[in-house]
């Protein structure tokens, strides 16, 4: 008999829980490890802990009808919670899809971003022409490797 190596994770927005991957793909809310960056990593039984999360990547690997699914989104700042017994919530400003990127509206983000940074027009906050230049080249990364459109 096999064990089961999942646990519960609810990935949660400024407007609710994402339940879906992209329209008519239900989130199972069950993953068998998690990994942020490509770095740091979350399986079942994972001591319990409390993390900020910046912009980056995210993969999730669900199980689905017995095979190991990934799934991998582009992520704004957040936090990732784990509890005692390993469930996990993360909590984000933004999370899309990898096959959901539209390249076009990424590289143009990322156009308007790196404009406003070499021209700083009046009342220019650089914090913020940096963040969203971040979060483009994130969302253009994370197409590129796993297939935005």
């Amino acid at each position: 008999m096999a064990v089961d190596s999942s646990f519960a994770v609810e990935i949660l927005l400024p407007d609710g829980a994402l339940e879906e991957i992209a329209p008519g793909d239900p989130f199972s809310g069950r993953s068998d490890e998690i990994i942020f960056d490509g770095m740091v990593g979350i399986r079942r039984s994972h001591a319990p802990m409390l993390a900020g999360l910046d912009i980056g990547d995210l993969m999730i690997v669900e199980n689905r009808d017995g095979k190991p699914r990934e799934l991998h989104f582009a992520c704004g700042t957040g936090i990732v919670e784990v509890v005692e017994g390993g469930d996990v919530a993360i909590y984000l400003s933004v999370i899309e899809f990898a096959g959901d990127i539209d390249l076009d509206r990424a590289e143009e983000s990322l156009r308007r971003a790196e404009q406003r940074i070499r021209e700083k027009p009046e009342g220019f906050d650089h914090v913020r022409a940096e963040a969203a230049m971040k979060r483009a080249l994130n969302r253009l990364d994370v197409a590129h490797k796993h297939g935005g459109r």
